[in-house]
């Protein structure tokens, strides 16, 4: 009946269970692909990939919570190109993957995921709404809000990734760092990991892959030199919002010009201090920082680039990331 209820309402003519089965992958696997920016189903099955092999239990969790925004999504009757693009799973995924350190073990752990996720459906309808009209995009916004909120209810906040110590030691600190902060995008880490992420950015974008590298490693250099603990930024925990906000301003929103990668430099280097200065801050009363720099970073810099009148190119129907 879900099925029907999703081809019925996307608008296509998938005939079969099998259509079916195959226009929900497509949606849920642009859903992980968005979480990064992109539109591309290849992409986000490299993205889930990188993610089985770090946690196949956070991959199914990650699955089910893209199908569930989806449904959500459909149910409320969202625009059905935004749907299979992908726009309304990507804080599904966040939220399942998320959660999954929050919610305690037990047989109501799967329909709490689904039930969570589903929610960042209409959390993401209305804020869209709100800052579309600001011509500013909601970004992770709405996973932030609904992790925060359960994390206030239950009262026991998600880890920020599944270890803080080196992950193997095979690689240099350096290549380790760069990588754990593309696997970190999907609170994850390994070397493996991150280097999924990294080919499937590289299948969807070129540009979103320099941006993303380029992130991860300003991120590494700023939290280096700021003298923040080594195993944190060898697990990449200071570079996942730089990989977000590189891809972001560098890749999508901004226009490619030189004004651009001024801009989007300058905001690679805040962002860790951000980030490092948020997560201080909010440690006392047991919220995560999550991706609140990707997200304050960002709008920041849309901002300032309109002041300084290089306003943000409008996200196009392929291969952009509209609110």
């Amino acid at each position: 009946m879900a099925m029907r209820i999703l081809t019925a309402r996307l608008g296509r003519g998938s005939d079969g269970l099998a259509g079916r089965a195959l226009l929900l992958a497509d949606c849920i696997l642009r859903g992980f692909a968005q979480v990064l920016l992109v539109n591309r189903a290849p992409a986000g099955a490299l993205f889930l990939t990188g993610i089985a092999c770090s946690s196949p239990r956070h991959a199914a969790g990650a699955v089910l919570g893209a199908a569930a925004a989806t449904f959500g999504a459909v149910l409320l009757r969202a625009d059905p190109g935004e749907v299979r693009q992908g726009l309304h799973g990507f804080n599904g995924v966040l939220a399942a993957l998320a959660l999954l350190g929050l919610m305690p073990q037990g047989p109501l752990l799967w329909p709490g995921l689904a039930l969570a996720a589903g929610l960042t459906a209409p959390v993401f309808m209305a804020l869209g709404r709100w800052l579309a009209r600001r011509t500013m995009p909601a970004l992770t916004a709405p996973f932030i809000l609904l992790v925060w909120a359960s994390v206030l209810l239950v009262g026991k906040a998600p880890p920020a990734a599944p270890a803080m110590e080196a992950a193997g030691g095979w690689l240099p600190p350096l290549l380790e760092g760069l990588f754990n902060g593309l696997a970190q995008t999907f609170f994850q880490q390994g070397a493996l990991s991150g280097l999924l992420v990294a080919a499937g950015l590289l299948v969807a974008s070129r540009a979103a892959f320099v941006a993303a590298l380029a992130g991860s490693l300003i991120g590494l250099g700023v939290a280096t030199a700021a003298g923040m603990t080594d195993a944190a930024i060898r697990a990449g925990l200071h570079g996942y919002n730089g990989v977000l906000v590189g891809i972001a301003l560098g890749a999508v929103f901004l226009p490619r010009s030189r004004a651009s990668v001024v801009l989007t430099l300058a905001a690679l280097v805040v962002t860790p201090l951000v980030h490092a200065a948020f997560a201080a801050s909010v440690r006392p009363v047991g919220l995560p920082p999550l991706t609140f720099a990707f997200v304050t970073v960002t709008w920041t810099f849309l901002l300032l680039s309109r002041r300084l009148q290089a306003p943000p190119q409008p996200a196009g129907a392929d291969d952009r990331h509209p609110t």
